[in-house]
């Protein structure tokens, strides 16, 4: 399908490949060779990114970012509400410069203070002073109990294209602030490994030393309900609240 799909995309089509987070990396291959080196602008709409919940180790969506975000030009975006997703989708439809990706989860689209358009690399949640959360994916109920439990007022951000990462901005709205949480529902390397690098890279000494990653373990996903793997992972409200507590 993805080798399909390069063939089109070629030939001028706009092709939209829909495929399970934990069926793309099945296609790593094809998605190098075939999509990235000839940097044709295939749209990849990824379902079930994140936590799987019953649907078992086997689909556990928190790898594909980390292999995705290795190809320099490749577009990886992550919506948070239907109407993101739709703007997302018709952004994606327009763009034909690189490959793109849309990742989203299982679970069904919360708003949160409004269902916000796509106008933007992050999207100002709350606003709060010492502490800024920046978080990716569908982890926002946990932050959100996390809050009410440590009593502490971060500000919140969603991070709605990851990459191409815009550092300068993450930088500059860090500056205002005493600590910075990166929280990422998926294993350290995607929205945690692009970060990294541009922070090494840039030599922000100050921005290395208060910014912290929450990201999932290794470890594979146990079998059980997206609730009961949360809580048993280091995206817990709990584990959230007690870093939360030991930043303030």
């Amino acid at each position: 399908a993805v080798t399909f799909a390069a063939g089109l995309a070629k030939e001028g089509l706009k092709p939209f490949v829909a495929i399970y987070s934990t069926f793309l990396q099945r296609a790593f291959d094809q998605i190098f060779h075939d999509v990235a080196l000839p940097n044709l602008p295939v749209r990849f709409i990824i379902d079930k990114a994140g936590l799987p919940g019953q649907d078992g180790k086997t689909h556990a969506g928190i790898y594909e970012m980390d292999l995705l975000k290795n190809f320099e030009k490749f577009f990886i975006l992550s919506p948070s509400t239907t109407v993101e997703m739709q703007n997302m989708l018709e952004f994606a439809s327009n763009h034909n410069s690189s490959p793109l990706a849309i990742r989203f989860p299982k679970i069904a689209s919360s708003v949160v203070l409004g269902d916000f358009k796509f106008d933007g690399a992050f999207r100002e949640i709350a606003q709060g002073e010492n502490i800024a959360i920046f978080f990716c994916s569908a982890i926002l109920t946990n932050i959100l109990e996390a809050i009410s439990i440590s009593k502490t007022n971060p500000t919140i951000l969603d991070v709605r294209i990851v990459q191409p990462f815009d550092f300068d901005n993450f930088a500059k709205i860090s500056e205002n602030y005493n600590k910075i949480i990166v929280i990422e529902e998926g294993v350290f390397g995607g929205l945690s490994g692009i970060i990294c690098e541009k922070l090494f890279a840039s030599n922000n000494l100050n921005l290395r030393a208060k910014i912290e990653f929450l990201t999932l373990s290794k470890a594979p996903v146990t079998h059980c309900s997206r609730e009961d793997q949360l809580s048993m992972s280091p995206l817990s409200a709990n584990s959230i609240a007690d870093l939360l507590k030991r930043c303030t």
